[in-house]
């Protein structure tokens, strides 16, 4: 299973869910989809936009995400 730590980034960083949304130009209900580990599938387009915005700020995509073996 695919985890997301983007909870914890905006939280470092000072974002709102909103305003990472403006930012990268994703849709709010899928930065809050990743925010609560929600999502399902992910267009590579959205990878590379958050990961524009996030590699601008200091984080790599193992800081956004990891695989963690299902139960």
């Amino acid at each position: 299973m695919i985890y997301f730590r983007l909870n914890a980034i905006i939280q470092e960083q000072g974002l709102s869910q909103y305003k990472l949304a403006k930012m990268t130009g994703i849709r709010p209900n899928t930065i809050n989809d990743m925010v609560h580990n929600r999502t399902q599938r992910l267009d590579l387009t959205t990878l590379d936009s958050l990961m524009h915005e996030l590699i601008l700020m200091g984080y790599t995509i193992s800081d956004l995400m990891e695989y963690r073996k299902r139960d």
